[in-house]
């Protein structure tokens, strides 16, 4: 993996959490699927970078 598609994934991954924590600081209520969704995708991007 290139380090350009890297710095992309990191970034997608980035703009999901501000747009969580954006959500929770305005008092809005944040399903667990979507916070698991993150931690998947999170891990899936570590998987990859490791081998």
């Amino acid at each position: 993996m290139d380090l350009l598609a890297v710095r992309r994934e990191v970034n997608a991954l980035g703009v999901n959490v501000h747009q969580i924590a954006r959500r929770v600081n305005g008092g809005e209520r944040v399903a667990a699927v979507e916070l698991q969704q993150m931690v998947d995708m999170l891990h899936e991007l570590v998987r990859r970078w490791s081998s």
